[in-house]
C-alpha cells in the first residue's frame, strides 16, 4: 500500500472525532472605522486618515496616521478603566503599515507610576499591511493600568508616517492556539524572516497524534531545536503569508538529519502557505495524486504555524527535492568520481526560471538538438545536484552530452526505435507518469517551469527520469491570465513554441510514438479503475476539508481574503470557503471526465515469454521494453517448487529480450516461471512469464570442468571430455557483453582477453554442455 493511502487513511479518522477547539473570544479595543479610546501621543503627531492600502489583510476604510518626530521615544498611550488581566486576556494584536525604511513596534503595559512593566518588540514587514500579534500569557503582574504603542522605537527619523489600525485583545482561557494539525511553532528571536540567507532561529513541533487535540503550550514531542530558515518562492514572495525554506541544526550550527510528522529523517524543509489557493487543495491534491504514481513525490503534511509569536495559518509541510536515499535515491557524486561508472550519476536538473545571476556555463547551459524541433525552444538546463559551486569540469560534459544525446534521438528519425531512440535514454514510465500529473492539473508553467529530472549510475539503471514534480499552486484554474488553463478540454503538452516561455517539446514528441501514446493510454485508464476512481478522488477531497474545517476558519480570520482577489485568482467574486473547495472539486472532476474522452492510442496487454533449454533460459517482451539495460537478479523472481535452481546472471540483449543463466540441477520435469519486477520494465505492473519445464542440457560438475584466470589470460580445463564447436563469452557484472571466443577441441586451452581488471561472467558453450561461472582479470 502506498503511502499516500495512507495518509488518507488518516485523514479520513478526523471525520469521526468530535474536534472543538477551545472558543476564542475577540474584543476590538480600537479600529478608527466607530470604535475607539481615547489615545494620548507623545513625540508622535497622529490623526485619523482613510486607509492607504485597503487590500489584503485591512479592509478598513479608515486607520490612524502616526508622523515621527526626532525624538527616540514617539509613542501614544490609553489609560485603562481598570487593570489589565492577563489571565482572562493574554494575547494582543494590532495590523501596522511600516514606512519602506522599516522600523519595530512596541507594545508595552505598565502601572501608574511607570515603576513596573511588560513590553515586546517586533518588527513589521515594510511598506505593507503586517498583522503583529503580542502573548502576554505567563505575566502575573495585576496593577497594569496602562496600555502603550511605540512607533519606530529608539529611531530618530522625523517624519516617519506609521499606519495603525484594529487594536484587538484575545481572550482564550490561557489555552493558547489548540488545533487538530500538527503545530509548528518558530522563533527567530524577534529577527524578520529574510529572502536569502538563512538566519538562525528554533523551532518546535507539537503533534500528538490523529485521536488528539494539540495545543502550543504543550510540551513539543515533534521536534524541539535549532533551524536556519529564510523567505522561499518566486511570485509567492508577493503574498503577505510567506512560504520558507528551512533546515534542521544542531547546537552547534551543523545539519540534524530529522523526522518529522513522520517524514523520513532529512535536513531540508519547506514550508508552504497556501495564499492565492483559498481552497488550500490544490498543491496538497497534486502531491497526493503524485504520490500515487511512481517515481517519487515529496510527501506532505498539514500544520499551523507560529512565527515569532505571530500566528501565520494553514501550511503544509513538505519534503525539498534533494538527492537523499529516502528521496531522489540515486547514487552520490563525488567530485573526485570523474571517470567509469562513477562519472555516469547521479545527477539532478532543473528546467526552471533563471535567477539574475544566472550565468551559462556555471550555473547551466543551453541545449541545442540536431535535428531541432520544429517551432521548439531550445532549453536551459540548471544543475541543481552536485551544485552548481560543487559539479566538477568532467562532470559538466558528461551529464550536457547525456542531454544532447537524448534530444538528438527524440528528434532523429529513428526517435520510436526502442534500442537507439528515447527509450535508450529515458525511464519512458516516469514521463508517462509526470505527463499524467500535468495534463491533470494543466498547471500555467507545466513543462517549462519547476519541472526537474534526475539520472541514475549506469550501474544502477543509467536512464534518465522525469520528476519529481513541484508546484502546482496555480494549476487547476487558478489562473485569470491563461485561458487554457481555466478549460477543461485541450491539451497543453503541444503548446510547443520558439519564445522565452515556450514549454519543453519531449512530450510533443514522445506522444508522436504509438507506442507511447498507446502507454499513456493504458497508464490513464489503469489508474482510473484504481488509485484514481471517482471515489477514491471525491473520498480524498472530503477527507482534507474535513480535516483542516476548523484550522482553514483560523486561517482566514488571519488572512480574510475570501472573496477578495488575490493574483491570480480566476472565479473568486464573493466566495467563501466551501465555494473555493467546490470550484477546485468540480473543475477537477470534469477536467478528468475530459482526459477519459479525449486520450488517444489503444490498450497495450504486455506478455513475457520464457523459452530455451536449462540453464540458458530466454525473455522475449510483448507491448513493453526493458526500462534498463543492466538487469540485475533481484529484479527477477523465480516461481519454482524447487531449491536446487538457482539465477546466476541476467544478461541484457536488447530493449525487447534478456538471457538468463542458471546454477543447479533440477529434475527435467521441474516447472519454472519468472516475475520481472516492474522496476526494469516500461508499464506499471510486475510481469510473470509462461511456464516451461526445465528439460535441457547436460549438467557438468565443477571437478571436471574448470575456467580461472591468471592475469589477461583466462585459462578453460575440461577433463571430462573435449568438446566441439566451442564458444567462450566474456560478460561485465551488469550484463554487458565484452568479448567473445570460439575455441579448439582441447583439454585444456587459454586465451588472453583485453579487458580490464575486475571481475566478469564467463560462459562456456558447446552442443553439449553448458558452464558459467565469475572470474577476477588483473591487470
Amino acid at each position: 500500500m502506498k503511502t499516500a493511502r495512507l495518509i488518507i487513511l488518516h485523514i479520513t479518522l478526523f471525520v469521526y472525532f468530535a474536534v472543538n477547539a477551545n472558543c476564542q473570544v475577540t474584543d476590538t479595543i480600537a479600529n478608527w472605522d466607530g470604535i475607539n479610546v481615547p489615545w494620548t501621543a507623545i513625540g508622535v503627531s497622529t490623526q485619523q486618515v482613510e486607509n492607504p492600502d485597503p487590500s489584503g489583510i485591512n479592509t478598513s476604510a479608515n486607520c490612524m496616521k502616526a508622523t515621527t518626530s526626532s525624538g527616540q521615544y514617539d509613542l501614544i498611550y490609553n489609560d485603562l478603566s481598570e487593570p489589565v488581566n492577563f489571565n482572562e486576556w493574554p494575547l494582543y494584536r494590532i495590523k501596522v503599515l511600516a514606512p519602506m525604511s522599516g522600523g519595530s513596534i512596541v507594545f508595552k503595559f505598565e502601572n501608574s507610576t511607570n515603576t513596573n512593566w511588560t513590553e515586546i518588540e517586533k518588527t513589521p514587514a515594510p511598506g505593507q499591511w503586517d498583522e503583529l500579534e503580542f502573548d502576554f500569557t505567563g505575566v502575573m503582574a495585576t496593577d497594569y493600568v496602562r496600555m502603550v504603542i511605540f512607533f519606530d522605537f529608539l529611531g530618530t527619523t522625523a517624519g516617519q508616517e506609521w499606519f495603525l489600525d484594529d487594536v484587538i485583545r484575545i481572550s482564550e482561557g490561557g489555552a493558547g492556539l489548540t488545533s487538530n494539525l500538527p503545530i509548528v511553532i518558530i522563533n527567530t528571536y524577534g529577527v524578520p524572516i529574510p529572502d536569502e540567507p538563512k538566519i538562525d532561529g528554533e523551532m518546535k513541533i507539537i503533534d500528538y497524534g490523529p485521536d488528539s487535540l494539540n495545543n502550543q503550550y504543550d510540551i513539543p514531542n515533534g521536534f524541539d531545536g535549532f533551524i536556519g530558515i529564510e523567505v522561499r518562492g518566486q511570485s509567492a514572495q508577493m503574498f503577505l503569508k510567506k512560504s520558507y525554506a528551512f533546515e534542521t541544526r544542531d547546537s552547534v550550527g551543523e545539519n540534524l538529519n530529522v523526522s518529522l510528522l513522520g517524514m523520513p529523517a532529512e535536513n531540508d524543509w519547506i514550508l508552504y502557505g497556501p495564499y492565492s489557493d483559498k481552497s488550500m487543495l490544490r498543491n496538497f491534491m497534486a502531491f497526493y495524486i503524485g504520490s500515487l504514481l511512481d517515481p517519487y513525490c515529496s510527501r506532505i503534511a498539514y500544520c499551523e504555524v507560529i512565527e515569532n509569536n505571530n500566528y501565520k495559518g494553514v501550511y503544509i509541510l513538505m519534503e525539498k527535492i534533494k538527492k537523499d536515499e529516502n528521496r531522489v535515491n540515486i547514487a552520490t557524486l563525488k567530485s573526485e568520481d570523474i571517470s567509469g561508472d562513477e562519472l555516469t550519476g547521479g545527477y539532478i536538473l532543473r528546467v526552471d526560471k533563471l535567477d539574475p545571476d544566472f550565468a551559462y556555463g556555471y550555473h547551466g547551459w543551453k541545449s541545442i538538438p540536431n535535428p531541432p524541433y520544429p517551432n521548439a525552444l531550445n532549453i536551459t538546463y540548471q544543475y541543481y545536484y552536485p551544485k552548481a559551486e560543487d559539479i566538477m569540469p568532467q562532470q559538466k560534459s558528461y551529464i550536457t552530452d547525456y542531454i544532447l544525446n537524448a534530444e538528438n534521438a527524440l528528434t532523429g528519425n529513428g526517435f520510436n526505435n526502442p534500442n537507439t531512440g528515447y527509450n535508450h535514454f529515458l525511464n519512458v514510465g516516469s514521463f508517462v507518469d509526470h505527463m499524467v500529473l500535468r495534463e491533470i492539473s494543466k498547471e500555467v508553467d507545466s513543462y517549462r517551469y519547476s519541472t526537474y529530472f534526475y539520472k541514475e549510475k549506469d550501474s544502477d539503471g543509467g536512464k534518465l527520469f522525469a520528476g519529481p514534480p513541484w508546484d502546482f499552486n496555480l494549476g487547476f484554474a487558478n489562473v485569470d491570465y491563461y485561458e487554457p488553463g481555466v478549460e477543461t478540454s485541450g491539451w497543453i503538452f503541444t503548446e510547443v513554441e520558439p519564445w522565452d516561455a515556450g514549454r519543453m517539446f519531449w512530450w510533443k514528441r514522445l506522444m508522436q510514438d504509438p507506442y507511447y501514446e498507446n502507454l499513456f493510454y493504458t497508464r490513464w485508464h489503469q489508474l482510473r479503475q484504481d488509485e484514481l476512481t471517482d471515489e477514491n478522488i471525491e473520498l480524498a477531497i472530503d477527507s482534507i476539508v474535513n480535516y483542516i474545517g476548523e484550522a482553514q476558519q483560523r486561517n482566514f480570520s488571519r488572512w480574510p481574503i475570501l472573496g477578495q482577489y488575490v493574483w491570480p485568482n480566476y472565479s473568486w467574486e464573493g466566495n467563501n470557503y466551501d465555494d473555493e473547495v467546490a470550484l477546485f472539486e468540480d473543475w477537477l472532476m470534469d477536467r478528468i471526465y475530459w482526459l477519459d474522452s479525449n486520450i488517444p492510442g489503444t490498450m497495450l496487454s504486455p506478455s513475457a515469454l520464457l523459452s530455451g533449454t536449462f540453464p540458458e533460459l530466454n525473455i522475449s517482451l510483448t507491448d513493453d521494453y526493458f526500462s534498463r539495460e543492466i538487469l540485475k537478479n533481484k529484479y527477477f523472481d523465480l516461481n519454482i517448487s524447487s531449491d536446487e535452481v538457482s539465477l546466476d546472471t541476467v544478461i541484457f540483449e536488447d530493449a525487447s529480450h534478456a538471457k538468463l543463466f542458471f546454477m543447479g540441477n533440477p529434475d527435467p520435469n521441474t516447472l519454472l516461471s519468472v516475475t520481472i519486477d516492474k522496476k526494469v520494465i516500461n508499464t506499471f505492473s510486475d510481469l510473470s512469464t509462461n511456464e516451461i519445464a526445465l528439460t535441457g542440457l547436460e549438467s557438468i560438475t565443477a571437478n571436471k570442468f574448470r575456467i580461472y584466470a591468471s592475469g589477461k589470460k583466462i585459462i578453460i580445463e575440461n577433463t571430462d571430455q573435449a568438446e566441439d564447436d566451442c564458444q567462450l563469452k566474456i560478460f561485465s557484472i551488469t550484463g554487458q557483453k565484452i568479448e567473445g571466443f570460439r575455441l579448439t577441441n582441447k583439454d585444456v586451452q587459454y586465451v588472453e582477453t583485453k579487458a580490464k581488471q575486475g571481475v566478469y561472467v564467463c560462459t562456456f558453450q558447446s552442443d553439449r554442455i553448458i558452464y558459467t561461472c565469475k572470474i577476477f582479470i588483473s591487470e
